[in-house]
């Protein structure tokens, strides 16, 4: 690695190459070594910097090293060849690039060392300037023969030379001057002309240049609009139809202004273009129009779906004078109270005993039913009664218990046959009781009238589209008729029967409360 002085900014150094004067270029600048792009680098840029570097060199070259890693601190070098310091030359300001690492030059520094420099040999003229009158031409030359060192002189004398070159004359084509002012127009209406000039004298044609080309004159068409003509009437047209066939109208006739019509500027007809007369006939007849709709009659159910009316009259106004009379019709219909009567529940067929409980000696076993034949439905009420069903059921005697199950028959009958009896009796007493209430509130007064008058719509159901399951519906009494019940309204109790030796439940769905029975069966609303 070779290195030109201490590290201040501009210094150079070689990094990476097989020997000193070879490797990628390398400038210091603001405390840190960056690379040089090889956009724009020629031999004059390689030429200082190999001065630079310290070595005098008749073939400094160039190539693509990269591999850099530091910043891209240069690009677009332009060196003319005399500077002592790469970065004396021209370039567009450090870090203004866009290269990549990929592009970083490397010199090579090779050929003659030491001592001062001078001159190689001077390039050809170049072709001059001008193809006619005065021009110049140049050439050049590098200080690289040999290329002085760091610390030796530099060529003296130039490194340009300018030629004077002359020829002959050039010939100067003639070029127009600018056009002079219109002249006035010589007429105002009905067409006129207006003339200008110019001269051929920007430049004068010279030296066997050519003349001008195009008119000295030009004339323009002026005041061709043609002069004004006023207007006059034409002859009032026929009156038209009266406005009405009947009460008071009116007609009209219209006159053009067009015999001759205005034209250029001309003036408009003095006087008016429409007249107009009143034409009296006979009364017009007046069409009949609605009044206002009354107010709608009762619906004719309270459930299952009613009809209403509402009426109107032809008197706002009623027609006369050959009117017509109202379109459409005086009375109007629709359907109400279009909510489910309520169905009460009713059980179903008993299910299939289930088998025994014990497979010797005694057991019992039960059967169910449910309250879906039909299920409550819109605020009935639950079914009546228990959804279980239990008897004993008797089975061999088990071989290792006989003679224990006869000596002890007496002491075993007697509990079941209690539990038994105890059971019964409940559900006996809880069934009378519920029939009692249920007697008492469906033959209420006021509840007959009601029943029948619902029975009807409630026939006309189809299909239940609910199932048995618990409803979320929400109770509203409006005109003795039950709309959408909430579920809980609906008081479903859950009686758990168990004995010491039975160990089956039955559920009943009775709806009862020894406390609040009237508001149990006033939600179930039984019909």
């Amino acid at each position: 690695m070779r290195l030109s002085g201490y590290n201040k900014s501009g210094d150079l150094r070689l990094v990476g190459g097989n020997y000193p004067e070879k490797g990628r270029l390398e400038i210091y600048h603001n405390s840190t070594w960056g690379t040089i792009c090889d956009d724009g680098f020629e031999t004059p840029d390689a030429t200082v910097a190999c001065r630079q570097l310290g070595y005098r060199t008749s073939t400094s070259t160039f190539y693509t090293a990269s591999g850099g890693t530091e910043p891209v601190w240069l690009d677009d070098m332009a060196c003319d060849g005399t500077e002592r310091r790469i970065d004396k030359c021209s370039h567009p300001g450090w870090k203004n690039h866009n290269c990549g690492h990929g592009e970083d030059v490397g010199v090579r520094c090779t050929g003659e060392y030491g001592g001062n420099g001078d001159w190689g040999s001077w390039s050809s003229w170049t072709k001059c300037s001008s193809s006619c009158d005065s021009g110049f031409r140049t050439r050049n030359r590098l200080c690289n023969h040999p290329v002085p060192s760091s610390s030796s002189l530099y060529c003296n004398g130039t490194s340009f030379e300018v030629l004077k070159c002359s020829i002959a004359r050039c010939t100067v084509d003639g070029s127009w001057g600018g056009w002079s002012m219109w002249s006035r127009c010589n007429a105002t209406c009905g067409g006129g002309v207006k003339k200008r000039w110019r001269n051929c004298n920007n430049p004068y044609p010279s030296s066997g240049g050519s003349t001008c080309s195009g008119m000295a004159k030009e004339t323009l068409l002026c005041a061709e609009s043609n002069c004004p003509v006023n207007g006059d009437w034409s002859e009032w047209q026929v009156w038209s139809v009266c406005s009405s066939s009947c009460g008071s109208g009116n007609r009209k006739r219209t006159r053009l202004c067009d015999n001759p019509p205005p034209s250029y500027g001309g003036r408009f007809c003095n006087g008016n273009t429409l007249d107009l007369d009143s034409c009296n006939i006979n009364e017009c007849p007046v069409d009949g129009n609605w009044s206002g709709w009354s107010s709608w009659n009762i619906c004719s159910a309270t459930c299952d779906g009613g009809i209403q009316d509402r009426n109107r009259k032809c008197d706002a106004p009623q027609p006369s004078n050959g009117g017509l009379y109202c379109n459409g019709t005086p009375i109007e219909s629709r359907p109400c109270h279009n909510l489910y009567c309520k169905i009460d529940g009713q059980w179903g067929t008993w299910q299939e005993w289930e088998t025994c409980n014990t497979t010797c000696g005694n057991g019992t076993q039960q059967r169910l039913r449910k309250c879906d034949s039909p299920s409550p439905y819109f605020g009935g009420s639950e079914c009546m009664g228990l959804d279980v069903d239990i008897q004993i059921c008797y089975q061999d005697i088990c071989p290792d218990v006989q003679l224990q199950e006869q000596e002890d028959s007496l002491n075993f009958i007697s509990p079941v046959i209690l539990g038994i009896v105890a059971v019964v009796s409940i559900v006996v007493i809880a069934v009378i009781t519920c029939i009692s209430l249920f007697v008492f509130r469906r033959f209420r007064p006021g509840k007959v009238a009601d029943r029948k008058r619902n029975r009807s719509n409630t026939e006309n159901l189809l299909e239940l589209r609910v199932t048995s399951q618990q409803n979320d519906y929400v109770c509203d009494k409006q005109n003795d008729l039950y709309d959408i019940c909430n579920a809980e309204s609906i008081v479903p109790v859950n009686t758990q029967i168990a004995t010491d030796n039975i160990e089956t439940g039955a559920n009943a769905n009775i709806p009862c409360n020894a406390g609040n029975v009237e508001d149990v069966y006033e939600n179930l609303k039984i019909a």
